[in-house]
């Protein structure tokens, strides 16, 4: 509602606008970062000698070479990283192409927050109750579900008319959940399958590797540059479909005695 006003006819003209935004930003995510500080991490075992680079390097690759389940889902959190192919684009096909006006954006931030606080409570009452397996499922699913919705929009938009904006609204919803659903699904998983001494390294080896998912938003903007938006957001669900098959072969960590 705050950015539907300001960015609305009635707020303050460019560039106060988008100014008092961010500040506004700044102001709560300075306040997350308060309540944040106030976490205590629990005492268990840790690896307390630093090994050499010579030692440590040899020792992450035993890890993905013998630790299938951790690959595995390692694997996953790639696959179902590449719906962000699509995810700076939502907005641009919105305005550009569906012809919504900016007002509909404070719509968009504000279905992808609810996402957000929703997923945070069922997802992380799921993990608690069935395990993390069912959740990065779940997690794959909302990554599918917006590139899906967005390349059936235009049967959509002529059968729901007005109501076409609210629709649309629901990728950013699922956008929300899926940003969420990141920790109470994979990374509980990578942390209930780790020894409890080698959280810390299967933590940084799987987060490393995942830091290849930060040219996907390149490769989406080639993709868009040289076919269409069908196209790109096409390959999006294809790619993320296959992760969503591969959870199948996952198994629930807690079932391996970690627990």
């Amino acid at each position: 509602m705050v950015v539907n006003a300001l960015l609305g006819p009635q707020g303050p003209p460019f560039p106060h606008n988008y100014a008092l935004l961010f500040f506004l930003a700044g102001v709560f995510l300075l306040a997350s970062w308060l309540a944040i500080s106030f976490l205590r991490e629990p005492v268990e075992p840790t690896q307390t000698t630093r090994l050499p680079w010579n030692t440590f390097l040899p020792k992450l690759l035993t890890v993905l070479r013998e630790d299938r389940a951790f690959s595995l889902v390692t694997a996953l959190r790639l696959l179902t990283g590449l719906s962000g192919i699509a995810v700076p684009f939502y907005v641009i096909y919105a305005t550009e192409e569906l012809h919504f006006g900016a007002e509909a954006i404070g719509l968009f931030i504000s279905s992808q927050v609810v996402g957000s606080i929703l997923a945070g409570f069922v997802l992380g009452y799921l993990n608690e109750r069935s395990g993390s397996k069912i959740v990065v499922q779940w997690s794959t699913i909302l990554a599918i579900a917006s590139p899906l919705l967005a390349l059936l929009m235009r049967p959509i938009g002529h059968l729901a008319g007005a109501s076409t904006v609210y629709i649309y609204s629901l990728i950013f919803f699922a956008i929300g959940a899926l940003n969420s659903s990141y920790m109470s699904g994979f990374m509980n998983f990578v942390l209930e399958l780790a020894p409890s001494e080698e959280r810390a390294t299967y933590i940084a080896l799987t987060n490393t590797l995942c830091g290849v998912l930060l040219v996907v938003p390149f490769l989406g903007g080639w993709l868009l540059q040289v076919t269409s938006y069908p196209v790109l957001f096409a390959a999006t669900v294809g790619g993320v479909a296959l992760g969503l098959l591969l959870t199948f072969r996952l198994e629930e960590p807690r079932s391996s005695g970690n627990w």
